[in-house]
């Protein structure tokens, strides 16, 4: 059993204290992208080339690291709903094997949220 301490510490590695932080300081028409991403994994590819994408309009790039596919999809649900087809805000998920096994949430790029087409970046 957790302690409530270990609660305490815990916190402000979830996905909502996250979330919490980037509300807290996103403008939707500002200078800066950000890109939710499933884990450590993940950032160096598709960083490398939303990075190259946002230089080229003066932009900046925040990573937001939600350790799983449905907290990322959790999030796109969210935030797509309070910032529809904001093009600063990205989501990337990778396939993983939801297409054979019959999952059909988060297996097709759609607006801001990118798909990989096979199993992991």
């Amino acid at each position: 059993m957790s302690s409530f301490l270990d609660a305490l510490k815990a916190a402000p590695k979830s996905s909502q204290a996250k979330l919490n932080i980037f509300l807290s300081s996103f403008q939707p028409q500002g200078q800066a992208i950000a890109i939710f991403l499933e884990g450590r994994d993940d950032p160096s590819l598709i960083r490398v080339n939303v990075q190259q994408f946002a230089e080229q309009k003066a932009l900046s790039v925040k990573t937001i690291m939600l350790g799983n596919k449905k907290e990322v999809l959790n999030a796109y649900d969210y935030l797509g709903k309070r910032f529809p087809n904001n093009p600063r805000i990205m989501f990337f998920v990778d396939k993983d094997h939801d297409d054979l096994l019959g999952e059909t949430r988060g297996i097709t790029t759609q607006q801001c949220l990118f798909v990989t087409q096979h199993y992991s970046t």
